[in-house]
């Protein structure tokens, strides 16, 4: 016995087919999903200043947080550097929830040191050898909601 199709029973089949292999792959992925050891949320330093480099994914949760990062490069000789560091953590330890500061001090011999100012909303900023004008010039530039106490409007004008 011969079995007969035609052209409308091949394409009603081949759909069947099609669409219970979408729901399939739909039950499939969920069940997949279920047995997946879910993500590992990165863990965050307790202190607001540390002194060495943060991860990536620590760096990006911050930031998602709307906390503002500086890097603070220095040497161990440079002359410059400590009132810069003084005054960073003073901001920090000021402000808190609102910065997160990393002091780095690097192995390469600079006049001035160098910091690094990032935030979710622009790229980051390199800033060599400024001032604390400078700085509170750039931080109200690029924080999302900078203080008041800055007077970000006033610097404008």
């Amino acid at each position: 016995m011969r079995l007969k199709f035609n052209k409308r029973t091949v394409v009603i089949a081949g759909s069947i087919f099609i669409i219970g292999l979408m729901v399939f792959e739909m039950f499939a992925y969920g069940a997949l999903q279920a047995f997946r050891p879910s993500t590992v949320k990165t863990e965050l330093p307790k202190e607001q200043i540390v002194n060495y480099e943060i991860t990536f994914d620590q760096e990006n949760q911050l930031m998602a947080q709307g906390i503002t990062l500086l890097k603070f490069y220095y040497t161990a000789n440079c002359l410059n550097c400590t009132d810069q560091k003084t005054f960073l953590e003073y901001l920090v330890n000021q402000y808190k929830g609102v910065f997160f500061l990393e002091e780095i001090q690097s192995s390469k011999i600079v006049d001035y040191p160098t910091l690094i100012i990032s935030s979710a909303n622009n790229e980051p900023v390199t800033l060599e050898g400024a001032d604390y004008s400078q700085i509170l010039d750039k931080l109200c530039d690029l924080m999302p909601q900078p203080p008041v106490e800055f007077r970000c409007a006033v610097r404008n004008v």
